[in-house]
């Protein structure tokens, strides 16, 4: 009997092993749920050990730390993910930031959770799904991924994503503080809140009577507001903002009441303003630059906005990296907009204060400073004499209006502009300098350059550049001066023995199976279109430089093969294919060289069109970016890459990389 029993629970054992054995085999549909409900705190710290899907609002009390480790937690049904209410303080951190997720985004552009196939790849833990509470008193719903009701919140890691709610999709501070030290607060979507009258939008972090103290992390990619005070400014809302970054939000970067930013932050590329605030205070080395508006239907540069009658105040030196542009929101635009605090450079504003800061509107606005040593947007327009010549090529002119002083060089003295005339690329010539002052910019003549450097006979047109190999002398005229600078044309491409001065000449007369050799590097954006033709690029060492001019090389049509060693660098494109851009139906093969340094919103360094081809069997890929998702290579839908040898590295996407 006891032997039959032994013989019973070894099958059972068995038949428990096999079962386990069939659940982990290859094929077999195994779901893993995640917990409903938060881990029981260990001295003071909550910390996940799987994923946790809530279906009710969590909400600490005393002094708790979260810790992420890595894993998720999701709010299923509406509400808030978290809420810190009763003079609670919550620390958010991530032992595991390492951990991947996968997030779509869907229409409205906020990210939601989809392990098995989303494009968008998130590290560390996350907080998402919330949609705010709505309490009596209240009717749009508040914090939908942390509400800080009455207490303090500091996150050291770990993102806020992919929440929405009438305030504060990401994060919304009713009463209390939020420390933002590390980790994101990105793709979250509150849609709209009506208040005073008029429609706002707010994502990513909201204060109303509360303070946000931010020191790291980024705010990025809300749909609306990365950081907005109640009705824009006139809640109780304080931001101090001394590190981390604020960049593409769909709204302002950064609004409140009163702000204080120093340190080095970065405030950058949001859709409606960078920062507007009542009170605004500036030290230090702030970065706030590249904010735009769509205004009237028309895209405007718009990084800080000064409100009416209101003023920034400079606390401290401003570093020499600082350039920041200013908008008035008086009746003209124009006005004193800046004062230096009274414990700096006793009360008054430097000189060297006074250049950091540019108008964002142009149209004559200039910025000078008072006679009470404040800064004053003036409408402003230059009266250019006094010519003098420097070197061969530089005309200075004075601006001598009695109007006001202005910025074109200094504050206190001569205010000069200068325009410099240069050979450009491997034809004409352009100028440098200050060309937006100067109006109309004066006509460039064209003559031979004698063997003594004295100047020949005009060419006929004399304001055409030339084209045919030679030395030439280029000239312009300002006042009673004249400037010139002597230069060569030199051959830039061959097919055998035949020479061309512009690149692109070459690639319009290359025939199927012959070779364009580079002899000298060329700064030039170039177009391949030859349609069943087969033809190589020897780029022999040289490079070949769009000087940010559009996309390097751009291959329409036909098979184009690069070997030799060179570099394609210098491309900028707001659209796909910084670098090269290869079209549907056409073949590009990458055989060796370099294509490095080009930008664009997809594929910095390389972009494939459906229906394209592209074959790297050797060379690099590098330090490209993608300013919009992916940097090193972009695919369309149906395009063909294949690689074989080669290097793609250190390319820096939105993204991906």
């Amino acid at each position: 009997m006891k032997q039959n029993k032994k013989l019973g629970r070894k099958i059972l054992s068995t038949m428990l092993v096999l079962a386990m054995l069939i659940g982990l085999m290859p094929g077999m549909n195994m779901t893993v749920r995640a917990a409903t409900a938060m881990p029981v705190a260990v001295d003071g710290v909550v910390k996940l050990v799987e994923d946790v899907e809530l279906s009710s609002t969590w909400e600490p009390s005393g002094d708790v730390t979260l810790d992420l480790n890595g894993f998720g937690i999701k709010k299923t049904g509406a509400g808030s993910v978290i809420k810190i209410n009763n003079g609670a303080s919550l620390t958010i951190t991530d032992s595991n930031p390492e951990s991947t997720h996968k997030f779509s985004l869907n229409e409205a552009g906020y990210a939601v959770l989809n392990e098995e196939a989303g494009e968008l790849a998130i590290n560390g833990g996350y907080i998402t799904g919330g949609t705010g509470i709505y309490e009596s008193g209240i009717f749009w719903g508040s914090g939908g991924g942390i509400w800080v009701k009455n207490g303090t919140c500091t996150m050291n890691g770990g993102t806020v994503l992919g929440n929405s709610a009438g305030q504060g999709g990401g994060v919304l501070v009713y009463s209390g503080s939020f420390n933002l030290k590390g980790g994101a607060i990105c793709y979250n979507n509150v849609g709209i809140q009506l208040r005073s009258g008029s429609n706002q939008y707010y994502a990513g972090i909201r204060n109303t009577t509360a303070t946000l103290n931010m020191t790291g992390g980024e705010v990025k990619n809300n749909i609306n507001e990365g950081v907005c005070g109640t009705n824009y400014c006139y809640g109780a809302s304080i931001a101090n903002i001394s590190g981390g970054v604020i960049s593409n939000n769909g709204g302002w970067g950064v609004t409140a009441n009163t702000i204080s930013i120093s340190g080095s932050p970065s405030i950058t590329n949001n859709d409606n303003g960078g920062v507007y605030s009542n009170t605004l205070t500036l030290s230090e080395s702030p970065v706030i630059s590249g904010n735009t508006a769509v205004v009237n239907g028309t895209e405007i540069s718009r990084n800080i906005f000064v409100p009416n009658n209101q003023i920034i105040t400079i606390a401290e030196h401003l570093s020499n990296t600082v350039a920041i542009g200013v908008t008035l929101g008086s009746t003209n635009g124009l006005g004193v907009f800046a004062q230096a605090a009274n414990g700096y450079n006793s009360g008054a504003l430097s000189d060297d204060d006074i250049l950091k800061f540019s108008s964002d509107e142009g149209n004559g606005k200039y910025i000078m400073k008072n006679d009470d040593n404040k800064a004053e947007l003036v409408l402003h327009s230059h009266t250019l004499n006094d010519y003098t010549v420097s070197g061969d090529n530089t005309i200075t002119a004075t601006c001598t209006n009695a109007d006001g002083e202005c910025t074109l060089a200094e504050v206190d003295s001569q205010h000069v502009a200068s325009l410099t005339i240069g050979a450009s690329g491997s034809a004409g010539a352009d100028f440098t300098g200050d060309t937006d002052v100067f109006d109309p910019i004066p006509m460039i003549n064209y003559y031979h350059a004698n063997a003594d450097g004295t100047r020949g006979s005009a060419l006929d047109p004399i304001t055409t550049a030339p084209l045919d190999e030679g030395r030439y002398w280029a000239e312009f005229t300002l006042g009673e001066q004249t400037a010139h600078v002597i230069y060569g044309v030199d051959s830039v491409a061959s097919i055998g023995e035949e020479r061309y001065t512009v690149l692109q000449n070459a690639l319009n007369a290359v025939a199927d199976g012959q070779t364009v050799g580079l002899l000298t590097d060329v700064k030039e954006c170039v177009t391949f279109d030859k349609s069943g033709a087969t033809v190589k690029i020897d780029m022999n060492g040289h490079t070949i430089d769009g000087d940010q001019k559009g996309t390097v090389l751009n291959i329409k049509s036909g098979t184009l093969i690069l070997e030799g060693d060179g570099v394609i660098t210098g491309g900028k494109y707001n659209g796909s294919g910084g670098g090269v851009a290869i079209s549907g139906g056409s073949v590009f093969k990458m055989n060796s060289g370099t294509i490095e340094g080009n930008s664009a919103s997809n594929g910095g360094g390389v972009s494939i069109a459906a229906n394209a081809t592209f074959e790297m069997n050797g060379g690099t890929i590098q330090y490209n970016e993608g300013y919009t998702y992916t940097a090193g290579v972009f695919l369309e839908s149906s395009a063909n890459f294949t690689m074989s040898g080669g290097t793609i590295r250190f390319n820096v996407g939105k993204d991906y990389g």
